[in-house]
């Protein structure tokens, strides 16, 4: 029977026959089971991911009905694989397309339609399935033939629910020994109410013509709605109809601006509001509530789309006024926001937020809520089938069809729903007779009282007066998973569902007992089983306790009389921690493992433990397990452990590049363990990135996987933007080294986002972070001046390699594996210190002293005097790590006393950025004949910890409070013989005479008994409760009230406007000696508004910084290539009437009037917005950024280009170094800078190098000094001041002697700045 006359009956007809062919040919049976077995599978693949709309449209409009074929055009081709000849293992491939050519199959060609090619199977091999063979990389080694090209670019409506593609024009057949084209017929039919989607199906295959058919929704027709309403349009892109009557208020909303408030409504009046006359009023302006007036009516109504928006617009004749109203998609605006943008002589413009406008299409199902718990409703998506509803509407029972994370599914027998993306319906037995409840328009939104909502709104109409229906469902956490119910219909057709279901429940903190969990939001299985030590158990001690670990399963030997089930065993007297099985919890990017059931003893309740889990991505397996403390209140205890098994898939790259006889190496700033961040000075959004590696994933960075640089927008949800994937290495551009991360999330059409980093070297700023320079549209700019970007030479770094590979002068952290290499110290010259009797110390580090002047040829310590020397120590290249803190320890030197020989212990210090002591004598113990030296050094800095504690909304900055020439002394209340020195974020300044444990950030001076640390300077400050900020101090001295443990102490910042800088105050001692200091200070309180573009407050100084003497009468002139940039500050203007920033073309680069001075991680920057359009732009307009630095020998300095604009198209940079904006002169600092030489070359013999550091002394009692001593000091100072007073004396009588007392009166005697200065620069 001829298939083309079957196709002209009804369906029902049609579908019989169509199923007795292929009864009747095994062939074809086998090829449609064939074709549903992929059908299925591409079924379920494509379901899963979001769909969007293809730029491709396939509308056809006949007769009042809409075909909607576009879901089948977007894809570049259809796969239908049908089996010719079992025996030979022979099979055709089709390929074919909708409303357009086949795409990337180069042998289709570039306008066939249709293409065909043949496999044979059982050249393939064996093991090749005929199923399920056919994939992508098979169809592009295929040499296919055209079964007919696209002639046109639609089908053709045959008949209500029945459409036919011809393709023709193929490639060459031979037919009766006649050559002719191929040709391809492809019907397309609605399928029945009781039959499903097929795909393509070949029907016959006659010489040179193919026949195709079929059953698709997408050939279902859709009527055609025809209004003269106004408020009834379409969405963008698309044929759906956009109903804004879902946007009309029963009464009004409100909207306001800067002192101007309205009284607003779409599609209709306000009621009941301030204007009563007309009562069509749709805008009243009650910015004077005395007087409201009408500026719209709700007849002069009309709406357009303008780029992404879509504006209506009030036109009134009457009022001689002109309003717009931009209406924006925001998918999860549950209720409209109005805002009152601007008012230009009578023309009015507004804007609303609303899910109302948004274009159909699936919703994002895995969502946050502002306290970043994950939410995930895809369990309750189907692919099949609906979720049916029986509820009572209109007393009828009636039946609703919903879905979730997708439109409803138009397969039911009995239940059909409208075509396109209906999130709910009214169901009926025809896709005619239901009607649509709701677009999926909106995204699931979570709300305060802990249940989420998802609303499908522009639906059908529903009864006179209210043209559009909608949905709302109230998703509620429950442990049980009911079905959802119908609650009711409201006035205004809203249709209301309650779900209880756990799918509701955060999934942050999901948990599992096996050793594996899964991340909820990007689908990464964490397996924690090659943890598991199947040779032995982990050992974990702090010095102070002692544990046995083991994780997934038990311990391997047991554990005292604890149960054999125990993991964590304390070694103290055999006591359980905890037992398996362990609950494994994923807290949105926060892995942590809970032991529990441990032993009795801690008050009425039983010890469990907890590991927290952070990823690092170069720990080995067992080196990143630490014991941190025990929280008695709470009987845990708790662990760390850095690994990389809870690292998701990461990339990492060569950090190092050669330029000539140079290389640079930046791996140094590649840290494996914490992320680089910047934070916008608004607290909007934060920029999270690291150097030649994927960012560190952790619960505050949330970021793409494969992502360098990303965005982090704390003002929407935490939404993350990839910045730029890690693919290749820094690199040398125009002498700028550089690293760029490209191919981030899609930014436009046509490009992806992208990051460029440019290094800047420097010898002074050991610890840096990246400042943000420039934004242009898809392309992110940092800035970031390190020692590391600095060039070395690599002749010079082959021999370092090589003194390195013998082991020595290097010393080993057993925790962290850092090396420490103190070759770099080594020097042919001695390093030389005064001692205060005129005597000399020379110092070598790991080698002799080579000086003419020391005896001993083997001394690494030596002491010169002017007749003879004598050893204090034979040099060794013997490097130790202990008490974090790395030491030489040169010994047997010359005789001392009691037998003993002196010897000299070097504790080497990580370097101050701001102060270069180098080595300092701090004491000498003559009973054990030490000398004590501490020496401060670069080479001795494992990490310099970050004085920042970032939270969500903020970045605290503790730097200003760290102290390079002294000390904080903080007194005990309970006990006048002790004495507390801290520093803040480093180590102490040395005090000579105290012997404090080198490296340690706070001490305990205690009379008549040795100093003891209190801690070392290892962990970056965090952001405790009530925004206070703490930072802590670990591994210090041995407790001497508690053995077994160390002390540590710990600095709570608390926020006190009117205590400026403030001070810090012993607080108490805890049971687990930590000392706690409490610092009431401003710098920890919320940052103060800083308004206008000349002055900017600093809290901190209670003071502001004014850039006045900077603006110029001319513009200052900067030259750049081949254009000249004028500029000015402070409301100069160059170019034009407006401009403060523009070129020598005329091209404004910003103005006067959108200036903004603030702080970005101390960084000054001043901003220019506003200035002469450029599409590249990130705001598609010219902008400026200048960057002041302090520089107190600048004067008042001048701006410079920065290298960093040969990347920018649209936006100027510069750096402007200033003494205006030194901090240090704004505040007179708690220590006084004592007057210590740099490093200097001595004028002796020796040529050696040469410092004068503070004298040592011993530590003495006061009552040890002898009465004959004190008479002398008398004696002296009484002569010393008659000398003094004698000399002023005879001065003073001189008539240049009254000139200076008059010079000095009049210098001495000013008021205000001047004298803060002087007192400054003492």
């Amino acid at each position: 029977m001829n298939v083309k006359v079957v196709l002209t009956y009804k369906m029902e007809i049609y579908y019989y026959f169509t199923q007795f062919l292929l009864i009747l040919l095994p062939l074809k049976t086998i090829s449609a089971e064939l074709w549903n077995q992929k059908r299925d599978i591409r079924s379920l693949e494509k379901r899963e991911e979001t769909r969007i709309r293809s730029d491709t449209s396939c509308i056809i409009k006949k007769d009042g009905y809409i075909y909607d074929l576009s879901r089948l055009s977007e894809k570049n081709y259809w796969l239908y694989n049908e089996i010719a000849d079992l025996d030979l293992g022979n099979s055709l491939v089709f390929l074919l397309s909708i409303c357009h050519p086949i795409k990337n199959v180069t042998s289709c060609g570039s306008k066939s339609g249709v293409c065909f090619a043949t496999i044979n199977h059982t050249l393939l091999g064996d093991s090749y399935d005929i199923n399920y063979s056919v994939d992508d990389t098979v169809i592009n080694h295929l040499d296919f033939t055209s079964g007919g090209q696209i002639t046109k670019p639609y089908p053709e409506v045959t008949q209500e629910g029945s459409l036919k593609y011809v393709y023709e024009n193929g490639g060459v057949c031979t037919k009766d020994n006649k050559s002719m084209k191929y040709k391809t017929e492809l019907h397309l039919q609605c399928p029945l109410s009781s039959s499903k989607e097929s795909g393509p199906i070949l029907m016959s295959s006659p010489k040179c013509l193919f026949l195709f058919v079929w059953m698709t929704y997408a050939a279902c027709p859709r009527v055609i709605q025809k209004t003269s309403d106004p408020c009834i349009i379409t969405f963008m892109d698309s044929e759906y109809p956009l109903n804004l009557h879902s946007l009309h208020s029963k009464t009004f909303y409100k909207a306001s601006g800067v002192n101007s408030f309205f009284e607003v409504n779409i599609c209709g009046p306000v009621v009941n509001g301030s204007c009563t006359d007309p009562d069509n009023t749709a805008i009243c302006d009650v910015s004077d509530p005395s007087n409201p007036t009408p500026i719209a009516t709700s007849e002069t109504i009309s709406f357009g789309w303008q780029n992404d928006s879509l504006v209506l617009t009030y036109k009134s004749t009457t009022y001689s006024s002109l309003t717009n109203i931009h209406l924006h998609c925001d998918r999860t605006a549950l209720t409209p926001k109005f805002f009152f943008q601007s008012k230009s002589e009578n023309v009015y413009n507004f804007s609303v937020y609303a899910i109302n406008i948004c274009n159909p299409q699936s919703s994002d199902c895995v969502f946050e809520d502002k306290k970043l718990n994950v939410y995930d409703l895809r369990p309750l998506h189907k692919d099949e089938g609906n979720w049916g509803v029986i509820g009572r509407k209109s007393d009828n029972n009636v039946l609703f069809n919903l879905n979730v994370c997708g439109p409803i599914n138009n397969e039911e027998t009995d239940a059909m729903c409208p075509p396109g993306p209906v999130g709910a319906c009214q169901a009926s037995i025809s896709p005619s007779g239901s009607r649509n409840l709701g677009y999926i328009t909106s995204n699931p939104v979570a709300n305060s009282v802990g249940t989420l909502t998802l609303i499908y709104t522009g639906g059908d109409s529903c009864k006179e007066g209210v043209p559009s229906s909608s949905t709302r469902i109230t998703f509620i956490c429950s442990d049980i998973s009911y079905p959802p119910a119908f609650i009711e219909v409201t006035d205004t057709c809203e249709h209301l569902f309650e779900w209880h279901t756990p799918a509701a429940c955060p999934v942050n903190m999901a948990s599992s007992k096996d050793c594996e969990i899964t991340d909820p939001l990007f689908g990464h299985n964490f397996d924690l089983n090659p943890l598991r030590n199947p040779s032995s158990d982990y050992y974990v001690s702090n010095g102070q306790q002692h544990f046995m670990i083991n994780i997934c399963g038990p311990l391997l030997k047991p554990c005292g009389q604890s149960s054999n089930n125990t993991a964590i065993c304390s070694l103290q007297g055999g006591v359980s921690g905890g037992e398996v099985p362990a609950e494994l919890v994923f807290n949105d990017g926060t892995l942590t493992m809970k032991f529990s059931n441990g032993a009795q003893g801690c008050g009425d309740d039983r010890w469990s433990s907890q590991i927290l889990f952070l990823c690092s991505h170069d720990e080995k397996v067992t080196e990143g397990l630490q014991y941190i403390h025990a929280d008695e209140s709470s009987c845990v205890h708790h662990f760390l452990w850095y690994t990389k098994y809870v690292c998701p898939p990461h990339e990492v790259v060569e950090c190092s590049v050669t330029d000539g006889d140079v290389f640079y190496d930046l791996s140094p700033l590649s840290d494996p363990n914490v992320n680089e961040i910047f934070m916008t000075s608004a607290r909007d959004r934060k920029y999270v990135l690291n150097v030649c590696r994927s960012v560190i994933h952790s619960k505050e960075s949330r970021c793409a996987y494969d992502a360098g640089a990303c965005l982090i927008d704390i003002s929407h949800k935490n939404k993350t933007l990839n910045l730029g994937k890690v693919s290749s290495g820094p690199y040398i551009e125009d002498g700028a080294l550089k690293l760029k991360y490209v191919d981030g999330d899609k930014c436009n059409d046509t490009h992806f986002h992208s990051t460029v980093i440019e290094f800047d070297c420097t010898n002074e700023q050991y610890l840096s972070f990246p400042l943000l320079f420039a934004e242009d549209e898809c392309l992110t700019l940092f800035k970031w001046s390190s020692v590391y970007a600095c060039p070395q030479n690599i002749s010079e770094a082959v021999e370092t390699f090589k003194e390195s590979k013998e082991a020595n002068c290097t010393a080993v952290n057993s925790l962290t594996k850092y090396v420490f290499d103190l070759n770099g110290l080594k020097n042919e010259t001695a390093y030389e210190l005064k001692i205060r009797d005129g005597s000399l110390m020379l110092l070598s580090v790991c080698g002799a002293v080579n000086d003419s002047r020391c005896s001993a040829l083997d001394s690494g310590v030596c002491f010169v005097s002017r007749d003879t020397s004598y050893s204090a120590g034979k040099w060794n290249q013997k490097l130790k790590f202990r008490n974090w803190n790395s030491y030489l320890e040169y010994e047997g030197g010359e005789k001392c006393s009691k037998g003993l020989k002196w010897s000299t212990r070097i504790s080497f210090v990580c370097q101050d950025n701001e102060r270069k002591l180098g080595p300092v004598l701090i004491t000498i113990d003559e009973i054990s004949c030490t000398y004590f030296v501490n020496w401060y050094a670069i080479e001795a800095c494992e990490r310099h910890i970050r004085c920042f504690a970032h939270s969500f909304e903020r970045t605290y900055d503790l730097s200003p409070l760290t102290l390079h020439w002294k000390n904080y002394e903080v007194s005990d209340p309970s006990d006048e013989n002790i004495t507390y020195l801290i520093n803040v974020c480093k180590p102490l300044n040395p005090v000579v005479g105290v012997n404090c444990p080198p490296g340690s950030s706070g001490c305990i001076i205690r009379k008549n008994r040795d100093p003891l640390g209190l801690g070392h300077p290892i962990l970056n400050p965090n952001v405790g409760a009530n925004e206070s900020v703490h930072l802590m101090y670990t591994h210090g001295s041995d407790c001497p009230t508690h053995p077994g443990f160390h002390l540590s102490s710990r600095i709570i910042f608390v926020c006190n406007r009117s205590a400026g800088r403030g001070i810090p105050s012993y607080l108490r001692t805890t049971g687990d000696c930590q000392i706690h200091f409490e610092w009431q200070t401003s710098l920890v309180c919320p940052p103060p508004v800083e308004e206008g573009q000349c002055q900017i407050a600093f809290e901190a100084a209670k003071t502001n910084i004014d850039l006045i003497p900077l603006k110029s009468k001319g513009p200052y002139r900067v030259t750049y290539l081949d254009n000249v940039f004028l500029l000015n500050v402070c409301g100069g203007i160059v170019c034009d009437n407006s401009s403060a920033v523009c070129d020598s073309e005329g091209k404004s680069y910003g103005h006067t009037s959108q200036a903004k001075l603030r702080w970005e991680n101390n960084a000054l920057v001043l901003a220019f917005y506003g200035g002469d359009p450029c599409k590249e732009a990130f705001t598609g307009v010219r902008s400026t950024r200048i960057f002041f630095q302090c520089n107190p020998d600048s004067g008042l300095g001048f701006p410079e280009v920065d290298p960093i604009m040969h990347d920018l198209t649209c936006m100027a940079i510069f750096t402007w170094k200033t003494n205006l904006t030194c901090l240090e002169s704004l505040y007179k600092s708690p220590e006084t800078r004592p007057s210590v030489p740099e490093r200097t070359q001595s004028t002796t013999t020796s040529n050696s190098t040469h410092y004068s550091p503070p004298e040592p002394q011993t530590i003495q009692d006061d009552t040890d000094m002898s009465e004959h001593t004190w008479i002398s000091v008398l004696i002296s100072v009484l002569v010393m001041a008659s000398v003094v007073a004698a000399s002023v004396y005879v001065v003073g009588r001189s008539s240049q002697g009254r000139r200076w007392y008059a010079r000095a009166k009049r210098t001495f005697s000013r008021k205000g700045d001047q004298t803060f200065i002087l007192d400054d620069h003492l």
